[in-house]
């Protein structure tokens, strides 16, 4: 998420952390903080998207139906 973030031009890594640090819920996880602390909802990072893509893209294209001819 952080990536994703910072890909779209969000606060820095380092801002984050010190933000959650003061946080009312400090011990909450980083996604959480991100999420509900902030209000974040950032799109998914294109080196994770690539890997997805590139992951489930056979088994897509094994499930696609064949063209009627």
């Amino acid at each position: 998420m952080m990536q994703a973030l910072a890909e779209q031009g969000g606060p820095s890594m380092r801002d984050l952390f010190a933000g959650k640090e003061r946080a009312v819920f400090f011990r909450a996880s980083v996604r959480d903080y991100l999420l509900r602390d902030c209000g974040y909802q950032p799109r998914r990072a294109t080196r994770v998207g690539e890997l997805m893509h590139k992951a489930l893209g056979p088994a897509l294209e094994a499930l696609r139906k064949p063209d009627a001819a």
